[in-house]
């Protein structure tokens, strides 16, 4: 079988779902919520996954290049689903209520030293954009690293498919490689995002009062201080230095908000695109960084978006958008100017196109 048959959500064309028959609390429930069920596939499950494993629409991203048979699924169910003895799993996913299956998961590669493996899901067509993979992946993780004590998961995604890499990025996962022309397409060959997910993990003493130190993540923002920001032509004497938040000059504050009750059409329609974690990071917009208020800025990504229009072509306003940058890069962000014009003609594809140049920029 394909062992990372759905590393790529939402993309995939398959038939409609089916009943999954007799819905038996004892011997189907995994692991379950109010809304998905997880349960380990079973062999009257090779009807519907014939029909996913021989969907060429999701050749591409499952490695698949011959069509199964079911006899070959049913064996594949009746001796080799199995995580411990053959390192893959396959979890059928079904709605709590109904016991509808409407995907799968794939767990394989599995690394019992290493503590490690693959992930991959399956969403059925007509339950896309319901909210039931990230809810599926979700309880799958926590499966994997409360009870199969796995220190990491990871997935592999094609550079085209946007949804999957927004449904992973949200629960965590981080871009850690980009595999060049990896996949040959009819179109020409196309890169894969390799990500990770590896939990930060707070020790904390295991007796009250046994002298146990708290451990908690590095703020990286402490290296902004003062003499730093001067050393590199930084003026720091109307702004405030925040514990885990960049420096700001705090003026800045009533005109940001002005500025977010009052703002541009193409800033309206970008940031429709960007609100609500659509894209897998939260974006804050007109914030105030040093003695600048950027359009959109994305701490987890470190990230700054502007977007540019006739007033910023001309020479002056040119040199002062590049030293604006310059400082804005001392502060270890990445500047992305877009045009006023092109989020007008088409915000989806411009705030798409924003998140591939970060994502496999690294």
């Amino acid at each position: 079988m394909s062992k990372n048959l759905a590393g790529y959500a939402n993309q995939i064309m398959c038939q409609p779902a089916r009943k999954s028959g007799i819905f038996n609390e004892l011997d189907k429930m995994f692991i379950k919520n109010d809304t998905i069920t997880l349960r380990c596939a079973e062999p009257e499950d090779a009807g519907q996954i014939f029909l996913w494993e021989n969907d060429r629409d999701i050749w591409r991203v499952s490695g698949t290049h011959v069509p199964y048979t079911r006899f070959q699924i049913e064996q594949f169910l009746l001796g080799n689903n199995d995580l411990f003895n053959n390192k893959q799993l396959r979890l059928m996913i079904d709605l709590t209520e109904s016991g509808q299956t409407i995907g799968c998961i794939d767990i394989f590669d599995y690394d019992p030293i290493n503590q490690r493996a693959g992930l991959g899901i399956l969403i059925d067509k007509a339950y896309r954009q319901q909210g039931y993979a990230k809810a599926a992946l979700a309880l799958c993780i926590d499966y994997l690293f409360k009870d199969v004590l796995l220190h990491q998961v990871y997935c592999s995604i094609d550079e085209s498919n946007l949804e999957s890499q927004q449904l992973f990025v949200g629960q965590g996962f981080e871009l850690c490689g980009n595999r060049k022309d990896w996949i040959k397409t009819e179109e020409g060959y196309l890169d894969v995002f390799e990500y990770q997910l590896i939990p930060q993990v707070e020790t904390t003493p295991p007796l009250k009062g046994a002298g146990g130190i708290k451990t908690t993540l590095p703020d990286r923002f402490s290296v902004f201080t003062p003499d730093f920001l001067q050393q590199n032509g930084i003026y720091t004497s109307n702004l405030i230095f925040v514990p885990f938040n960049l420096p700001y000059n705090p003026n800045l504050k009533q005109r940001s908000r002005d500025l977010r009750n009052d703002c541009q059409l193409s800033e309206k329609l970008l940031w429709n695109q960007l609100k609500g974690k659509q894209t897998g990071y939260t974006f804050n917009r007109q914030k105030p960084i040093l003695n600048y208020i950027a359009d959109f800025y994305c701490k987890e990504l470190d990230l700054v978006i502007e977007i540019d229009g006739a007033s910023h072509f001309s020479k002056e306003a040119q040199e002062y958008d590049e030293e604006r940058d310059r400082k804005m890069k001392v502060l270890g962000l990445k500047v992305i100017r877009v045009l006023d014009s092109e989020v007008r003609k088409s915000p989806e594809h411009v705030a798409k196109s924003i998140m591939m140049q970060v994502l496999s920029s690294g």
